[in-house]
């Protein structure tokens, strides 16, 4: 049998000309055999389950690609594949399979993401507990107080400046040196007024740092999972090139000087594709990248 390839689509290419390289799909320059294998790709979108059930239940558009291959018998066709995932699933009929699949139940990803989601909700087991919550609006509730008397103690400072300053214009020696005490005692209740606030908001600061130190650290551990899993991800997503030399998405950074690639990287649909082709001794002729579906509610 000629060819078993359940990814391999077929269409009728025999009419045209095949290009005489590989283009450049950011400059959208598509060859009628390339457009033709678009139409053929629109047709089976436009019926496909899966995908219409993905925009059925709210799902936003997404970006597909095709690549117009030569099967080792010399046969013209196309691969199809789309950026992450449909209906939450990466194994989607007539679409390549992902390069590395994150989905896999026992696999790290998903026991890792079971572990980021246990951390999740302990935090918000403790932010709901009935003692923190309390204790935070009190807190928030004495801070406001606190707020309110310093406003009111200002004004009252202030009115009472300008009363001293009416009664220093006649005032005997006697006078003057009682109203400048007044205005030291002033002060002095004022200082000692703000650190008893201080103590008392500190208290209770204390009395909430219990639950915010174990929130902090579970937090921490959080974050430390989610670069372990981040990293080992990047690991595990290992690319052929067309002589089968192979390397991680690590690896492929460093070589042009970047250290951290974005998160999500592999999962496009031209690393499927050229990926499948390689694995399976295709040649690539064109690529071709679209968007179906609706946009992003925040993009155009």
């Amino acid at each position: 049998m000629e060819n078993a390839d359940a990814f391999f689509h077929e269409f009728d290419a025999l009419k045209f000309e095949q290009p005489a390289r590989l283009n450049n799909p950011f400059y959208v320059d598509i060859s009628p055999l390339g457009r033709s294998a678009y139409q053929h790709l629109k047709e089976k979108l436009l019926s496909h389950k899966t995908v219409h059930s993905h925009f059925e239940n709210g799902g936003v558009g997404k970006m597909f690609g095709l690549l117009v291959v030569k099967n080792p018998f010399g046969k013209l066709g196309y691969l199809a594949a789309f950026s992450g995932k449909i209906n939450e699933t990466v194994a989607v009929h007539g679409f390549v399979p992902p390069v590395f699949d994150t989905l896999i139940y026992d696999g790290f990803y998903k026991q890792g993401e079971r572990i980021l989601d246990g951390f999740t909700r302990e935090i918000e087991t403790l932010r709901s507990a009935d003692d923190y919550v309390f204790k935070t609006n009190e807190l928030i509730a004495l801070k406001q107080n606190h707020q309110k008397e310093l406003l009111e103690t200002a004004l009252l400072i202030k009115t009472e400046k300008l009363r001293r300053k009416f009664l220093r214009s006649d005032a005997t020696l006697e006078v003057l040196e009682q109203l400048s005490k007044e205005s030291i005692d002033e002060q002095l209740r004022l200082k000692w007024r703000k650190k008893q606030m201080l103590i008392e908001q500190a208290t209770l600061q204390d009395e909430l740092s219990v639950f915010e130190v174990q929130i902090q650290e579970l937090k921490n551990k959080r974050k430390a999972l989610s670069q372990q899993l981040q990293q080992q991800l990047f690991e595990s997503y290992t690319f052929l090139n067309a002589r089968k030399e192979k390397k991680n998405i690590l690896e492929i950074f460093e070589d042009f000087g970047s250290d951290i690639p974005p998160a999500g990287t592999g999962e496009c649909a031209a690393p499927k594709l050229f990926q499948y082709a390689f694995q399976n001794d295709y040649e690539p002729v064109e690529l071709i990248e679209f968007w179906w579906g609706p946009s992003p509610p925040s993009q155009i």
